[in-house]
């Protein structure tokens, strides 16, 4: 009976020596330039905010690395890193990945500025190939990308 109970302790000791690193994290179908189409929602679900209303062309390159930048009208407005995680969607209670930026450390406050309430969120792919990065908020705002 002690060899059974200190054959199960091993072996839960060595299950949790799996890495840590989730393959559903893996940056690949996310990695590379998106131009942004627009950001939607709000708390009265009535945003909508555009290229064509802001007169801003955006472009959000996402690097295998884990880095980015975000250009402006072909200007370099901010750079600095991503992080994947998983997170509970307040929309469908499953997880989903999630994308937390991080600025270059003279550029000011964590989120991605430059785009239009686009920062922190869920991100994905969807059938149609654009990238969409929702914040995890009942009156949240959406974002979305086609590839460049």
């Amino acid at each position: 009976m002690v060899r059974f109970y200190t054959s199960l302790l091993l072996l839960l000791i060595l299950a949790s020596c799996a890495p840590d690193t989730d393959p559903a994290l893996a940056p690949s179908g996310i990695v590379g330039a998106w131009r942004w189409t627009g950001t939607y929602g709000g708390i009265t679900g009535n945003l909508a905010v555009t290229p064509a209303s802001t007169g801003a062309n955006i472009f959000l390159e996402l690097r295998d690395d884990s880095r980015y930048e975000i250009f402006r009208n072909d200007t370099s407005a901010q750079t600095g890193t991503y992080a994947l995680s998983l997170k509970r969607s307040i929309y469908d209670h499953e997880d989903h990945t999630f994308i937390t930026f991080s600025p270059a450390d003279d550029e000011g406050e964590s989120g991605v500025g430059p785009i239009y309430g686009a920062g922190n969120g869920i991100i994905g792919v969807n059938a149609s190939g654009e990238l969409t990065i929702d914040d995890n908020n009942y009156d949240g705002v959406g974002s979305v990308f086609v590839r460049r």
